[in-house]
């Protein structure tokens, strides 16, 4: 058995899904947008952590005319 991971518009996704079905494929759909992603567990809990303590308040803001990259 092989995995076959398909990156795909979700206007297209039905027409796969009907393609595999009519092929008896056994399938599983997943969003990738919330549930996967191709970085660790650690890295995307700390992006979440980011925004929640954005959502807080936390943090601050970086003038572009004040940075290193004048």
């Amino acid at each position: 058995m092989e995995t076959l991971i398909i990156y795909t518009e979700t206007e297209k996704l039905q027409v796969i899904k009907d393609f595999l079905n009519d092929l008896k494929v056994r399938f599983e759909s997943k969003s990738t947008i919330n549930e996967e992603s191709i970085y660790s567990a650690d890295f995307n809990e700390m992006i979440k952590q980011g925004d929640l303590d954005i959502e807080k308040g936390k943090g601050s803001k970086v003038n572009f005319n004040d940075s290193v990259w004048k």
